[in-house]
């Protein structure tokens, strides 16, 4: 079965401005979804640093996904995690170190458990953005 692309406008809900995102799949399952949005200036960093870019960045992309956004930490236990993205234990403790010494995650008091650095990442839910959208467009007229 092929999937169709289409262009959504949505809202920035930090920024406010509109911006066209590309999907791929069925429409529907934009409303079910969730997002996250790295800021550029860190995605440069990564992007720029090897270590990450070659290695910790699919632990990064973990991270973001699965963080509680209300503390911005994550439970990171390394089996766990090993499983969920079908690598080995050892891999997991590799990626974390690094993460760790570029200072993107730093151990909370709490065992298995890191906190994301602030500035690197926010989450927002579509569903949310695009009711504010439709809002705003009845509002207009």
């Amino acid at each position: 079965m092929k999937r169709k692309a289409f262009t959504k406008q949505l809202v920035d809900p930090v920024s406010g401005e509109y911006i066209s995102v590309l999907m791929i799949g069925k429409k529907r399952e934009l409303y079910d979804k969730g997002y996250v949005k790295f800021f550029v200036s860190f995605l440069e960093d990564v992007i720029l640093d090897k270590e990450i870019r070659g290695k910790a960045i699919t632990l990064l992309l973990y991270v973001a996904k699965s963080m509680d956004w209300n503390t911005k930490e994550v439970y990171l236990y390394p089996n766990f995690v090993a499983k969920e993205l079908k690598v080995s234990v050892m891999q997991v403790y590799r990626w974390l170190k690094i993460l760790l010494e570029k200072e993107i995650l730093k151990p909370t008091e709490r065992r298995y458990f890191y906190k994301l650095n602030a500035y690197t990442v926010i989450k927002g839910i579509e569903e949310e953005v695009l009711k504010r959208e439709l809002e705003e467009s009845w509002e207009k007229g």
